[in-house]
């Protein structure tokens, strides 16, 4: 999917947990840092898991400042993928009761 894309989903409702990866497929001038941003400008209690192949020290910073909830490297397990999306929702189910 595209920015445009995800701006409007993210206009339209909040999520509990977004997924996105650094790199986005056809666009050059947006990365996964940008729809993170754009999310928590909106909903500040989304949660977020930062998918890269090109992880480095410097991006972890950036994506920890960001507000990025995980950062995870790929390839990984759908399985391992879903497993921290729960671990998030638990989490944020502890913070609301």
């Amino acid at each position: 999917r595209d920015r445009q894309e995800a701006e409007t989903l993210l206009i339209e409702q909040s999520y509990a947990v977004l997924i996105t990866d650094l790199r986005l497929t056809g666009s050059e001038d947006t990365d996964g840092l940008d729809i993170v941003r754009f999310a928590l400008e909106r909903h500040t209690s989304t949660r977020s898991i930062l998918l890269t192949a090109y992880g480095t020290p410097e991006i972890e910073r950036m994506a920890s400042a960001l507000g990025v909830s995980v950062c995870l490297s790929k390839p990984r397990p759908l399985d391992e993928i879903l497993e921290t999306v729960v671990e998030l929702l638990e989490e944020t189910a502890a913070c609301t009761s």
